[in-house]
């Protein structure tokens, strides 16, 4: 499958998959990667609050190999997996970067993080 028709499936798949109004942005890299965050609306403190930096790795073997069709269940579970473990909250201040949380889709059942 085209990278790009993968990557736009992929961004449906994340916009039903995270908060509401959550930034997707692309990275430009030969693997498909996307850094996702999204305010937060904990802290009445600092309204503009952003959650820490979710960076989202398909690695290109999958895009080459798979159509969206054949990973699209795969990729939702595991989604859903690492949001219920993800702390997104942190408390750094407002000019310093929160950790990234790093996550790398594999196939065959087994995923890095």
């Amino acid at each position: 499958m085209e990278k790009d028709a993968f990557a736009e499936e992929c961004i449906v798949t994340l916009r039903t998959a995270f908060p509401v109004g959550a930034n997707i942005k692309t990275v430009p890299n030969d693997d498909l990667i996307f850094d996702i965050d999204w305010l937060l609306h904990t802290d009445p403190d600092r309204p503009k609050k952003h959650s820490r930096l979710t960076r989202f790795i398909i690695p290109s073997e999958v895009i080459e190999d798979y159509d969206f069709s054949q990973v699209k269940r795969k990729l939702e579970l595991f989604i859903q997996d690492k949001l219920h473990y993800l702390n997104h909250e942190h408390e750094h201040p407002w000019n310093v970067q929160p950790p990234t949380e790093k996550w790398i889709f594999q196939l065959g059942g087994i995923y890095k993080t």
